[in-house]
């Protein structure tokens, strides 16, 4: 069902010239930030039509109502394996936003 979804969603992207860049998710457990099979997955399907797709995870443990602490972790694919990539995670003194993100991805790889 999942990748009935992700085709259609292909599909309205290329319609409109717009490209499905990358996958975020949020873990139930607090302690817990790491991606599961699920996330990987569809971070995997979403890479076989862009290759420079990101995986985003939440980091819960950091969210407060002041967000001191960067919150996000993007993960890259590289050699078969969504790996950290600290190059590209949102810190409090270069403040980005994922576009921003995204866009620097596709920049790397094009």
């Amino acid at each position: 069902m999942v990748e009935v979804a992700l085709t259609q969603i292909d599909y309205y992207c290329r319609d409109k010239g717009l490209i499905l860049a990358g996958y975020y998710q949020a873990n139930t457990n607090l302690k817990d930030s790491a991606p599961d099979y699920f996330a990987k997955r569809m971070a995997d399907k979403i890479q076989e039509n862009f290759s420079s797709a990101v995986l985003v995870m939440i980091d819960n443990s950091k969210l407060s109502l002041d967000c001191y602490e960067d919150a996000l972790n993007v993960y890259s694919h590289s050699d078969g394996k969504w790996k950290l990539n600290d190059d590209l995670n949102i810190s409090e003194k270069e403040p980005n936003t994922l576009a921003e993100i995204g866009r620097a991805s596709c920049r790397e790889r094009v």
